[in-house]
């Protein structure tokens, strides 16, 4: 309402529609007005605003009990300090950039960003390269996740209908998992949760 906190429903779909990112994000949420994201926690309590200009249409992601914050738009990649609004790193996105997904590790030190049609690269806070694939042209890459030594990722292939994806540090090619969504595990960097038909199985 008009007298009420004009956050609140945002962040409560905000909330449901990122749950699938809990064990990274430490029960944290986003809401998006214009060009603020405001971050608050589980309970509501508001831990900062990020400004940016091309909030509404950029690919966000939260870590460290929502400490700090990815922001992929098609022009700029930045990661930011909530508490205090600070860009930790800035990098210009190339020519023709349209961030399809992205996610941080659960401290927020690694980030990886997949464009529409080029490479997935994993870099750390400084903006320093640590991996790159390039998955299939065809796969439209949707959601992006880091676990430990690993980058799932669920894609959509024009053809064969949703996968996901396991790019692992030190393999040039994925390995792919049957099934078509996960979860990350809360108690293990190792381990996936899958979902098969009306199963949620545990994976390494």
């Amino acid at each position: 309402s008009p007298a009420g906190d004009p956050w609140r429903a945002d962040l409560a779909g905000a909330r449901d529609a990122h749950a699938h990112d809990a064990a990274a994000m430490g029960a944290c949420a986003y809401a998006v007005a214009n060009d603020t994201i405001s971050v608050r926690n589980g309970d509501g309590r508001e831990l900062g605003r990020i400004r940016h200009p091309r909030a509404r249409f950029a690919k966000l992601a939260l870590a460290d009990a929502g400490r700090r914050l990815l922001v992929a738009s098609f022009d700029e990649i930045a990661l930011y300090e909530v508490a205090t609004g600070k860009a930790l790193h800035r990098e210009t996105a190339g020519e023709d950039a349209y961030p399809t997904a992205a996610a941080l590790d659960r401290d927020g030190t690694r980030f990886v960003v997949r464009h529409r049609r080029d490479a997935l690269v994993m870099r750390d806070e400084g903006g320093v390269e640590i991996a790159r694939w390039q998955p299939d042209e065809y796969d439209e890459i949707e959601r992006l996740a880091i676990s430990g030594q690993h980058v799932i990722a669920r894609a959509d292939h024009v053809s064969d209908g949703r996968k996901l994806l396991v790019f692992s540090l030190g393999s040039k090619q994925p390995a792919e998992l049957p099934a078509s969504s996960f979860q990350l595990d809360p108690d293990s960097d190792e381990h996936v949760l899958v979902r098969r038909a009306s199963q949620l199985l545990r994976c390494t």
